[in-house]
């Protein structure tokens, strides 16, 4: 007996409803299912859909103007049909994506390293003075280039989650003491 897939979607298909009464098909029956501590990546070409699907995976997608029908589990759960709480508490914690462009999902207000410890907080408690350990290293104030974007995105993925090898070299390590 196999185990269930830790995320299961069937037939998904999301289409938007623009202002104009326009409809635009998105997704159109996607099928696709990752077991547990497996690894999937989603190819294609620009505009076949893999961010919307991701969207809609992460719950990320406009109430008001996606309709998605088919089914997204993960572990068990229908996330289609799960409460914005639930999906809250799951995001960041259970559920992550690191976004094709990374500097929308970093605010240049905060350092780095509080908006990583932000996340932390969410899902495993403590204050910021107790997680002050959990800082990373970052550049000094200049811009950062699109791929040390992902890295620090996929980092603070990374940082509140249980521990794990990070041989492939992708993570920031944290900031030694003198350096904080």
């Amino acid at each position: 007996m196999s185990a269930s897939p830790l995320i299961e979607i069937r037939d998904l298909r999301i289409r938007f409803h623009g202002d104009d009464g326009r409809i635009t098909h998105a997704v159109d029956s996607v099928d696709l299912s990752v077991a547990n501590g497996a690894t999937l990546g989603l190819v294609g070409e620009s505009g076949c859909g893999k961010s919307v699907t991701s969207l809609a995976i992460m719950g990320l997608l406009p109430k008001q103007s996606a309709e998605i029908s088919g089914a997204i589990r993960f572990d068990g759960l229908d996330l289609l049909k799960t409460p914005d709480q639930t999906l809250r508490n799951l995001r960041g914690n259970r559920l992550a994506m690191i976004f094709q462009e990374p500097m929308t999902s970093l605010n240049p207000s905060f350092t780095i390293g509080d908006q990583i410890i932000e996340t932390i907080l969410r899902h495993r408690g403590g204050s910021k003075r107790a997680r002050a350990g959990d800082r990373v290293a970052a550049p000094g104030p200049h811009p950062l280039a699109r791929a040390a974007r992902r890295r620090i995105s996929a980092q603070a993925l990374r940082r509140h989650a249980p521990a794990r090898d990070d041989r492939d070299g992708a993570g920031l390590r944290p900031a030694p003491a003198d350096r904080r």
